[in-house]
């Protein structure tokens, strides 16, 4: 089975009206997962003992993970002659999910790294030969996107959520940097797992309420309190009343908005690499056309592609 066919695949366990978002958190499945593919795709990880040393994770559960990922056709895995030594190459599909893996880097930079403390993920432009930053451009304008330049048409019906591809489950309370500093599993902390991904998405649509949240994603009441819990906790939302209605508002915060290129990378992700259909319309309000994204280098405006991007250790980390 090819890479694409065990894509579509795993997504054929996936509701039909599941948004790009949903598809790909449903399909990544966990944080132990997208570091995996942080490994793979920025250190150029393969083997099984690279992982581990890099994760800090048991043989069990790394083992698991990687079964995942090579399920759902993000990895291949290969035996190596002449020991048959088994190592894992990232696919083409793995390879993609590039923009969001730099999006939540520099979200957990912005937001979560104290000013004493330095990352190991050190990401340079070999283009510009500058340590990479990035902006999320509009392929028809050039224009750069974020949370309020954006409109999405909904559908009437509510959009169901997909079942994880993953029987693992994250609480958020688990240590993700078990070596070393690194604000990707900065960023994976504070989202925790799907859920909570998946509810800041909604935030980004407008939708303020607990009951209209439950409605939408389909959650329980139980673990959809404990995830605003954790996200007002964490500054990504602010609980406010109404003086209205009466009625309690879940608000994005300034952290909350500036995490708005997540979401929208998976998004992109989802629909170029898994071939899934979006039931929402997105416009790009400064040009008023559909909204396909592409990540530029600020320092020389280039697009970013895979094969001009490195990482390096930091040596002051």
């Amino acid at each position: 089975m090819n890479n694409r066919a065990a894509a579509k695949k795993s997504r054929r366990k996936l509701s039909a009206n599941s948004t790009p978002v949903h598809t790909a958190a449903g399909i990544i499945g966990d944080p132990w997962s997208v570091l995996i593919l942080r490994d793979a795709v920025l250190h150029k990880q393969r083997r099984f003992v690279e992982f581990r040393q890099s994760l800090g994770l048991n043989r069990a559960t790394l083992t698991k993970r990687l079964s995942t990922l090579t399920g759902a056709g993000l990895l291949e895995h290969k035996l190596e002659p002449p020991n048959k030594n088994r190592f894992y190459v990232p696919t083409q599909i793995a390879l993609n999910y590039l923009p969001v893996l730099l999006s939540m880097k520099e979200w957990g930079e912005r937001w979560l790294l104290k000013p004493n403390e330095n990352s190991q993920l050190d990401v340079y432009h070999t283009s510009c030969e500058s340590t990479l930053r990035t902006e999320l451009i509009c392929t028809t304008c050039d224009g750069i996107v974020g949370a309020r330049n954006v409109y999405a048409e909904r559908p009437s019906a509510d959009v169901k959520r997909p079942p994880s591809q993953s029987n693992t489950r994250a609480s958020g309370n688990e240590p993700l940097e078990k070596v070393g500093i690194c604000p990707i599993a900065r960023c994976l902390s504070v989202i925790g797992d799907r859920w909570s991904v998946l509810i800041i998405q909604e935030a980004f649509f407008g939708l303020r309420h607990f009951d209209m949240l439950q409605r939408r994603l389909g959650i329980a009441p139980n673990i959809l309190s404990n995830r605003l819990l954790r996200l007002t906790n964490l500054d990504v939302l602010t609980l406010t009343q109404n003086p209205n209605t009466g009625r309690r508002d879940y608000r994005l915060t300034a952290r909350g908005l500036d995490f708005y290129r997540v979401p929208l990378s998976m998004r992109q992700w989802a629909i170029q690499s898994l071939g899934v259909a979006d039931p929402l319309h997105f416009y790009h309000t400064n040009c008023g056309q559909d909204l396909e994204v592409t990540l530029q280098c600020v320092s020389c405006l280039n697009p970013v592609r895979l094969q001009d991007v490195a990482s390096r250790p930091n040596i002051d980390s």
